[in-house]
């Protein structure tokens, strides 16, 4: 059985401060320290400060702008460890062969892509995470299951994805090639991490994952 493991929000949380404070930085908005302070990031792009910039900016701009900052390598580096995930993915490497899988990628910008992929990986290995070197790189979601349909055709074997965007990836399936969709509906199961209950009418396995704490009895069934 090979494990696909996601990062952002499944091993590793937001560091919401840092990131509020990259933005006012990189983008020049002016915003005094203590009013980023306890701010939600609607309260954020809500701003005054930042409704201007979109405006002044574009919106396609403003989007590329705020990814490429949800991106950078200092960011990814200072990111919290969610409770459980390193015993949780220590299990997993008992279970099968563990390979992080994440859509730190963005295709157009090599060097940010090297320095994410860096950033991934020292952050997982001083984290002490497991496998720390096997790292996929995606674009998207729909890249992601494709990853998993491929591993699955040049195994043979069964494939388990681990990830917290269990519903943006459940309504992507159907816009992989029909082989592809195949293969996961045969072969795939998705842990749905954060989930309480298994969504109906999921078109794959799904298997809710609450936290961490569940993972032993989430695997079995796979």
């Amino acid at each position: 059985m090979h494990i696909f493991l996601d990062v952002d929000g499944t091993i590793a949380s937001d560091n919401q401060t840092l990131y509020l404070t990259l933005c006012n930085l990189a983008l020049k908005l002016g915003i005094a320290e203590e009013r980023l302070a306890g701010l939600t990031y609607d309260e954020f792009y809500a701003l005054p400060e930042v409704t201007a910039y979109r405006e002044q900016v574009g919106e396609q701009r403003y989007n590329t702008n705020i990814r490429i900052i949800a991106h950078t390598p200092i960011l990814q580096r200072h990111l919290e460890v969610i409770d459980g995930a390193i015993n949780g993915a220590r299990f997993l490497t008992r279970s099968g062969n563990l390979c992080y899988c994440t859509a730190r990628k963005t295709a157009r910008y090599e060097k940010l892509d090297e320095a994410m992929a860096l950033a991934t990986r020292d952050w997982l290995e001083a984290s002490g995470f497991p496998n720390h070197q096997d790292v996929v790189f995606c674009t998207s979601f729909l890249e992601k299951l494709s990853c998993c349909a491929a591993r699955i055709e040049e195994t043979g074997e069964a494939v388990v994805l681990v990830d917290d965007s269990y519903e943006q990836l459940l309504s992507t399936v159907d816009q992989l090639e029909a082989g592809q969709g195949d293969l996961l509906r045969q072969h795939f199961t998705l842990l749905a991490f954060g989930a309480q209950e298994a969504p109906e009418h999921a078109p794959v396995r799904v298997v809710a994952l609450p936290t961490w704490d569940q993972i032993e009895q989430a695997i079995q069934p796979t």
